[in-house]
């Protein structure tokens, strides 16, 4: 009987010189950044922990 080999969902890794990925992780961390300006944070980190200790919400 053949041995079966178990295949795992590896995530593909992207050509070298792909920046598609970190283009995408940019735009959407400006947009965060921008949302965490609007409600008077620095920062979406600093919103974040505000939130996760309690201290905002998210709107």
């Amino acid at each position: 009987m053949a041995k079966i080999e178990k295949k795992t969902g590896a995530a593909k890794v992207a050509p070298k010189g792909d920046t598609t990925q970190k283009r995408r992780q940019s735009r959407r961390r400006e947009k965060l950044n921008e949302i965490a300006k609007a409600a008077g944070f620095a920062s979406w980190s600093a919103y974040e922990t505000a939130v996760i200790n309690g201290m905002a919400r998210l709107t």
